[in-house]
């Protein structure tokens, strides 16, 4: 009986993370980033027509925590995130065009698991100065950010 009900428990567990990694990829498939993927010994990236390029490193290190809930950006600056993973957990890094992860994406890193995992990702932040979300896209509410642009 007791093995039935561990059985049955595994499934749905299984179940739901085959659910969340499909809605995932739905999501990311039907936003148009606009958005860059740097790869290992990719160039550096242009300056803007501004002339400004900024970067930020953001990390977790235990658990379902980013290190910053809190990045400030210049509008229509090139930002380049690093998003490095060093808890035992999958995580990534997405930006949203707005105060809510259903806004168009600005960029995102890979969903990777930890620890030692590290993607890079740019985009041109937003034009309007105001407060714009990030979260783990596996952790949505627990790793919940804003980015500030001035």
């Amino acid at each position: 009986m007791l093995g039935r009900v561990l059985g049955a428990a595994a499934r749905f567990v299984l179940a739901t993370a085959i659910v969340s990694a499909l809605t995932i990829a739905v999501a990311r498939t039907t936003s148009a980033p606009a958005h860059t993927r740097l790869d290992a010994g990719s160039p550096a990236l242009p300056e803007t027509s501004s002339g400004r390029s900024e970067v930020v490193v953001l990390t977790t290190s235990e658990g379902s925590v980013f290190d910053q809930t809190e990045i400030a950006a210049t509008a229509g600056a090139r930002l380049t995130v690093t998003y490095e993973n060093d808890s035992a957990f999958i995580h990534d890094v997405h930006f949203f065009a707005g105060s809510e992860p259903s806004a168009r994406t600005l960029g995102v890193t890979d969903l990777q698991l930890g620890p030692g995992a590290r993607d890079t990702v740019s985009f041109r932040v937003p034009m309007r100065p105001g407060a714009y979300v990030f979260v783990c896209d596996a952790h949505p509410v627990a790793m919940r950010g804003t980015l500030f642009v001035t």
